[in-house]
């Protein structure tokens, strides 16, 4: 696998009502999956089911209170930030507000360049090249290239947060709903990109969702998780002709009376 992780908890404390009592909330219980070479897994679950929560440790972007991390085998889980500079390398995150990823006030094109210049040593000019390349295979007009963020529309914005997480080359990469900000029509041209765009480059790819439709379409395999727990998993065929847990048969269901 390319990365895995076994027995996953994780817990938060909130302070809620006026008496300000603090709550232990528990994200994620016991949690396992693995991630296969060149594969893109689906991982669907409503609001507040752990599974941004899930994406973030994957990246050590959040620390779990038990369990182990893996990737390619090697056990990464408490390793310290100096220790884990390959990693970083290789991983990337999409999130799903493409405005609130980019910084207003950089052109995108230094928006793409920017990470190619902080993990590689090579000169501006080449990275300059490498992000203009980028930003085409991705669908962005060169005429668009100098603008602003706010300038471009949302799923323009969107489409330069992938090239400015695939410029790298990432082995793996987190997408956190990284098309349910997006109208209908765009969401399927996202999608198809995504497809295009893993087949080309060859990253493993984690797919966060509530969308079982948009995962269901993308995914080579599928998680399920509800209420901090794996419920299910599997190929998406499977998952959608022959549902085993109550909550998957409801997404099912739901699906097909939309």
């Amino acid at each position: 696998w390319l990365i895995r992780c076994e027995q996953i908890s994780k817990s938060f404390n909130i302070t809620r009502g006026f008496f300000r009592k603090t709550l232990k909330i528990d994200a994620l219980r016991n949690v396992s999956i693995n991630i296969g070479f060149n594969e893109i897994v689906g991982l669907v679950g409503e609001s507040g089911s752990g599974k941004s929560t899930l994406g973030k440790i994957l990246l050590r972007l959040l620390e779990p209170d038990s369990g182990r991390l893996y990737f390619f085998e090697e056990d990464i889980t408490h390793k310290r930030e100096r220790e884990l500079k390959n990693f970083r390398k290789s991983i990337q995150v999409i999130f799903q507000d493409p405005m609130a990823s980019l910084n207003p006030r950089v052109r995108i094109i230094d928006a793409v360049e920017e990470p190619i210049l902080l993990h590689e040593r090579i000169s501006k000019e080449i990275a300059f090249e490498r992000a203009k390349e980028m930003l085409i295979r991705v669908g962005i007009d060169s005429k668009e290239f100098f603008k602003f963020p706010h300038e471009l529309s949302g799923g323009q914005r969107q489409r330069v947060n992938i090239a400015r997480a695939l410029v790298t080359k990432p082995k793996f990469v987190v997408a956190d709903e990284p098309v349910s900000s997006l109208d209908v029509s765009v969401q399927a041209e996202v999608i198809n990109l995504f497809l295009n765009l893993q087949r080309e480059l060859k990253f493993s790819m984690l797919f966060i969702s509530h969308d079982l439709r948009v995962v269901r379409h993308i995914s080579d395999r599928v998680y399920i998780i509800y209420r901090g727990e794996i419920v299910e998993e599997g190929a998406p065929l499977k998952i959608f002709s022959e549902p085993s847990h109550i909550y998957t048969k409801t997404l099912v269901e739901d699906l097909f009376e939309i």
